[in-house]
């Protein structure tokens, strides 16, 4: 894969970013011949461009700039000053890469951004998200280049976030969250509620704990941890664990919010992560007429794997939160479930009737409830997709 962040005079750096053994490679082209030369030599199958690669076939906005717009990102449309001369050379470039053998897709790093939670034009805040793939851009163009190259790489998983439409199509990441780089270690015993002991690259060691559940699937001697580094009074962080089912489960809840900010991004909402206290208790997220509360559900259904279910331990505070969101006057009031694996839907725990009960009447004043899936790939944590919420019979 091999990503450009085109501009529009042949005369003007454009940048490139591509990976070479799992670490992202950054640099400067200019001209035509030199991007295509560079795409052959890499023997790459996708060359993603950050230009218009269509016009639009009414009106001044493509269908898929008009979901842009409906997600509130800031774009310049293809008709607008400059851009027509880098919509010109964009569809130039991507004809002659498809007569040559490449798929062709657009990028739009700036959407991305957006919903990644980072700023625009911020080199440092990308190749520190990009760790993972030891990124060092050294100037916008770069870094555009190696958020396209990110897209790709999600894309190439089954994860990027395609806005099509009958006169192009473009291509953003998913909200994402990089977790560090993940170090393998295998449980021995919790020792509190915040810590933990594991035995990490050959030594026994404290590990932090930010998630109070039981996790009682998952904290068994032996079973395999990930954690990374981390600077506080303990070296290592628990991010995820082996699931005995399949795969890994994320494990740190206090990253639930970037999540769900990014998804509320992809349906127009910009949303603020500060804390909206009513009395005793704290909201996760709002916005001028809303108000979001985060929960994450880490545990299997016993009947069924492929839901997840909240809570593992009865929760006081929830109970609180979810009266008290059912009482609010906003116009949105709304609580996501994050499965912290694969699922196809989360649902209460059958057991905490009483709990089940009084979500059923907060459901009835007009609270809100959404459901959304994810994976962990790599060192990354990423949105998957919006799953159902369950009703399950204990």
């Amino acid at each position: 894969m091999l990503s450009i962040d085109l501009a529009g005079n042949q005369e003007r750096n454009s940048g490139y970013a591509y990976f070479e053994c799992g670490k992202i490679k950054c640099g400067i082209l200019k001209r035509d011949e030199e991007i295509l030369r560079l795409a052959d030599r890499l023997n790459v199958k996708i060359v993603g461009i950050d230009a218009p690669l269509s016009w639009p076939k009414h009106g001044k906005l493509r269908q898929c700039e008009l979901l842009l717009k409906k997600m509130k990102i800031r774009f310049f449309p293809v008709k607008y000053g400059g851009m027509k001369k880098l919509t010109q050379r964009g569809i130039r470039l991507a004809k002659t890469l498809q007569r040559c053998g490449f798929d062709v897709i657009e990028l739009f790093p700036g959407g991305s951004y957006d919903l990644l939670g980072l700023k625009r034009k911020d080199v440092n805040g990308v190749n520190a998200f990009l760790s993972g793939f030891d990124s060092k851009a050294k100037n916008v163009d770069e870094a555009d280049a190696a958020i396209g190259l990110f897209s790709l790489w999600l894309y190439k998983h089954g994860l990027g976030l395609m806005l099509k439409g009958n006169d192009g199509s473009i291509l953003l990441a998913k909200p994402s969250v990089y977790l560090g780089k993940l170090i393998n270690g295998r449980f021995i015993k919790r020792i509190n509620r915040f810590v933990l002991e594991a035995k990490i690259r050959g030594v026994r060691r404290k590990v932090y704990l930010r998630n109070t559940g039981k996790l009682a699937d998952y904290f068994y001697r032996r079973n395999e941890i990930y954690v990374s580094e981390y600077a506080g009074k303990y070296r290592y962080i628990l991010r995820a664990v082996n699931d005995p089912y399949g795969g890994k489960v994320m494990a740190d809840p206090f990253l639930d919010v970037h999540i769900v900010k990014g998804w509320l991004r992809m349906n127009g909402i910009i949303a603020e992560q500060r804390k909206v206290k009513f009395g005793d208790l704290v909201f996760d997220l709002s916005w001028k007429d809303g108000i979001c509360e985060v929960k994450g559900a880490n545990m299997h259904w016993k009947n069924d794997r492929k839901i997840a279910i909240f809570p593992d331990v009865y929760s006081k505070r929830a109970e609180k939160q979810i009266k008290k969101l059912s009482e609010m006057k906003k116009k949105t009031k709304m609580i996501v479930f994050v499965s912290h694996f694969p699922a196809k839907g989360v649902a209460l725990n059958p057991k905490f009737s009483h709990l089940v009960e009084l979500f059923r009447c907060a459901l009835k004043k007009g609270l809100s409830v959404k459901t959304l899936s994810t994976i962990i790939v790599d060192n990354y944590w990423i949105f998957e997709k919006e799953t159902p919420f369950l009703w399950l019979r204990q």
